[in-house]
This record gives C-alpha cells, structure tokens and sequence, in this order.
C-alpha cells in the first residue's frame, strides 16, 4: 500500500526441532497458568504453518494486491517517470535489507521480530523502543488500510445503489472482520490470507497482459515504460525511495517463526520470496498502467488507474470485481498487521514488561486476543481521529501509513547499523559490507523523507512521530526494573545462550546444529 511518503502499507529443519525450543518459548513460562495468568494455554501453537502460510503474512503486510491499484499514480505524480525502473533498482535496493534480515533469522527466532533482534544486537532498552515501534507501525498500517478499503467501498456503494454512506461505517465494518480473522487460530487467518492473494495476484497477471497486449496491437511501444530518454538520474533514485519504502513488511514473517516448521530455513525463503514477489507485482503493475495510460502526465493525475483500466478493458462489471478483490486483499493487509501487531506486544508482556495475564492466549486459537483487540482498537482510534478531524479518506490513509512508514524506516536503519557491528564480530565480512549499504540506503530514506529536497514535505507527521518516540523513550527510562527484567526471562536467557555459542564460533554459518 502507497502512502505520500512515500511509503507502505501501506507479515530448522527436522534435525533442529529438538532445539529450537530454545528461543520459540517451549520453555515453561513462570508468568503464566494457574494463578499466575489462568489457565489458557502457555504457548503459541508451535509448527502449525509451512512457507506457503508463513510468507502469506509478509506479503499481506506489504499489500501488493491492494497496493498496485494507486501505486502507479502516485510514483508517476512524485517522480515524473513510468517507474518500472525506479522499481527494479528498489528491488536491488531491498535485497541488502533482506540479506541483513534473514541472516539474522538463521539464528534467531521469536514472535517479537524485531524486537528480539534489536535487544540482541543492541540491548533490552533499544528492544523495548523498537518493539513499540514496530507494534505502532502495525497497528497505525491496520488502521490506515482500513481507512483505505472504506474509501473503495464507500466509491462501491455509491455506483451500485446510490447510497452515500461516509467511509468511517465501512471502515468498523471491515476493520471488525478484520479482527475477528486476526484472532483465529494461525492456521486459519494465513489461509484465508493466502487463498485472497492468490485470487488478487491471478487478477492483477490477467489484467495486466489484457492491456499490454490490446495496446500492442494497437500499435503502442510497449516497452517504453522501461526507456530513459527524458529521464535523469535524479528522477529515477528518487523513485527508488518510493519503491524502497513500498517492500516494507519483508520481515514480517520473522512474527509468526514461532508457529512456523522449519523456520530457521522456512523464513528466510520467506523474505525473499515476499521481496521479489511484491517488487514484480509493482515492475508489472507500474508497467502496464504506464502503457494503458500513454502518458505520465494521464496516468499521475488517475486517482485509481488500475479500476480505470478494468473499466475500459472488461466493463464496468468487471471494474467492480476488481474493486472487490481490492477490498480483500486489503481486510486480508489489515488482519496480517493486527495478528503481528499483537504477537509483537506478546512477546513483549510475556518476557515480563506489563503483568503476563495480558497475553493470555484463546484456549482454541492460542492466539493473545487481548493484544490484538486492544492494538486494533488503537488503529481505529488514529482513523477516528482523522475523522473528527474532518480529513477525507485518502488523506487520512497517506496520513497514518507515513506516520508508520517513519518508524518502520528508523527500525531498518537500527538493526541494519546494530547487523555492522554484529557482522564484523563475527567475522562475516560479506555482510558487513552489505549491512553497511542497507544502513546507508535505509538511513538515506529516512532523511530525505523527513527533509524533503524537492520541496513539499510531511507536514507534522514527523512531528507526531517524534512525539511519539520521546513517550516510548519515557517510559523505558521511568520503567528501568521492567526493562531489566526482560533479560531474565527464559526466552532472553536461551536467545543471548544461543547468541554467545555463535559468537564462540566466528564465521560458522550459524545454524543451531553447528553450534550444538
């Protein structure tokens, strides 16, 4: 999913599996059953998914279903370039984030993502500061995308009935079908992601070569979406932020390693199957919106070109259907933040930082439906507030997805820093040199999207985030016993046991059985 960042919307092999459980938590947890935090089950439901399930959550989270149907637009109207080009550089780009990533999750394996990897990196404090980062940008994507999936709706009914109903009905319409999915059993919430991306990526390829090819017969140069004449460098790395900032969510798939067989191995493909395959939908889609339109100027100035070109290729009818895949895709988008939102939050109270009966788990889901509705109540509150404030749909969208994309992009440039020094320790000289580049590209990002070069700007969102930082900085200072307790919870304790054998062993391709 696009935002004016621009950003996102916008998650052990057989031999291992007798240690594994030392991160994923089959240790007893002394906060929870009877007495302590009742009597639901301690766990998360452990080797439920296989890779299918597990990359559907990352590849929800970056929405490129949903996403590609105002991509485009907005990449021509920020950059003045088709963006093909812009997004196979950003490909490139994200693939040096993805190395960092997944060599990390060759080792390490938690339901906090990121969180766990910062505190291993960094420290407890840095973890609890990105674990409320990457909870908020989450929960703030749900709600965004929520605004995003109303809109659509709302433009829906209209056509069909007439009925102008404002977009904030639909908007706890699908975001309440949203949670209610977020809240099942794993098995059950990535398989209905999965099937809905399947249907939207069928969708999207048959569209796609409809325009392309009726285009082509036509006598259009089909391949001019990909040219250079007329365009600098300039234009084209500036569209590389935009493609960078829209792969976010490559990593979520890290969220759900703890219900995930083989996940040592099974996630790391994960993220980069979700890198190339949201990246390609964005090259394709970018690709033939550019030649339906004929111009940058016609295709920047298609508030929904994609719906545009199902309406002039199929019909009207056709156009609908497609707006409904949309909506899918995206409630599926909405219920992936919410179910990583959530995890990320119990990983967090779990290790001891709020009392642990907050991350009870459903006796038949086994997920912390607590977190979840609560993370989700907060994203409703960010879209309500855009509401009340009178902001239009789009708007309020652009709004909390960038609020979020800022704190996804500072998350990125921690770990990629933290991943140097870890690198370098480790004697892992390839990867120094690729961390260094993410940091640098991700640091890049971050700073030009705050300070703007070609004018315009955010507004006062960096503000709100910046508020939002100091708060969570806060707290770690006032609450420094909780802080602390979290290295001694048994999943700290088994991760930095984990972590001092591979620093033992530099070099060694930190599977769990090479440091046994």
């Amino acid at each position: 999913m696009a935002s004016r960042i621009p950003t996102v919307a916008p998650p052990t092999s057989s031999g291992q599996s007798a240690t594994r459980s030392t991160i994923t938590g089959h240790h007893p947890d002394p906060g929870s059953g009877p007495g302590r935090g009742g009597d639901a089950p301690q766990q998360l439901a452990h080797d439920s998914i296989g890779f299918i399930r597990n990359v559907s959550q990352p590849i929800a989270v970056a929405g490129p279903t949903a996403g590609t149907a105002i991509m485009a637009s907005v990449m021509a109207g920020v950059t003045g370039t088709p963006g093909p080009l812009s997004f196979l550089l950003g490909i490139a780009a994200g693939a040096l984030l993805v190395h960092v990533f997944t060599s990390l999750a060759r080792h390490f394996e938690s339901a906090g993502g990121t969180y766990l990897l910062a505190g291993l990196l960094v420290g407890t404090r840095t973890a609890v500061v990105v674990g409320f980062l990457y909870a908020a940008s989450l929960f703030g994507a749900s709600g965004g995308i929520t605004v995003n999936v109303a809109t659509f709706s709302q433009t829906l009914v209209q056509e069909i009935t007439g009925a102008e109903l404002p977009w904030p009905f639909f908007a706890v319409v699908l975001g309440g079908v949203a949670l209610v999915l977020a809240v099942n059993h794993v098995r059950r919430f990535t398989a209905v992601i999965t099937v809905v991306e399947v249907i939207g990526f069928i969708a999207l390829i048959t569209l796609g070569v409809t325009v392309l090819v009726r285009e082509g017969l036509n006598g259009a140069d089909v391949w001019a979406a990909f040219s250079v004449q007329g365009i600098t460098p300039a234009q084209v790395f500036l569209g590389v932020v935009v493609a960078f900032s829209s792969f976010g969510g490559f990593e979520a798939g890290l969220l759900l390693s703890e219900e995930t067989k083989d996940n040592k191995t099974t996630v790391p493909r994960g993220m980069w199957t979700a890198l190339l395959l949201a990246g390609t939908c964005y090259v394709f889609a970018c690709w033939f919106q550019y030649v339906g339109f004929g111009s940058v100027d016609a295709l920047a100035s298609s508030p929904e070109p994609m719906f545009s070109l199902a309406r002039d290729s199929f019909g009207a009818p056709v156009a609908d259907v497609m707006v409904c895949l949309v909506i899918l895709a995206g409630t599926a988008a909405v219920s992936a933040c919410m179910g990583g939102g959530g995890r990320v939050l119990y990983a967090m109270v779990r290790d001891g930082l709020a009392p642990r009966s907050w991350a009870v788990l459903s006796r038949v889901a086994q997920a912390p439906y607590r977190l979840v509705v609560g993370g989700a109540v907060a994203g409703a509150l960010a879209w309500s507030t855009c509401a009340l404030l009178g902001l239009s749909g789009p708007d309020a969208f652009n709004d909390i997805l960038t609020t979020g994309g800022l704190f996804q992009m500072l998350i990125y440039t921690v770990i990629s820093g933290a991943a140097v020094v870890w690198s370098t320790r480790r004697r892992e000289f390839m990867t120094v040199a690729v961390a260094a580049l993410a940091f640098l590209i991700s640091t890049y990002t971050l700073v030009t999207t705050v300070f703007p070069t070609g004018g315009g700007g955010l507004g006062i969102l960096p503000l709100v985030a910046a508020v939002y930082l100091l708060l969570v900085l806060a707290f770690v200072l006032a609450a420094g016993g909780r802080v602390r307790r979290i290295a001694q919870s048994p999943y700290w304790r088994a991760a930095h046991a984990e972590r001092a054998a591979l620093m033992a062993r530099p070099g060694g391709s930190g599977r769990v059985d090479d440091v046994a």
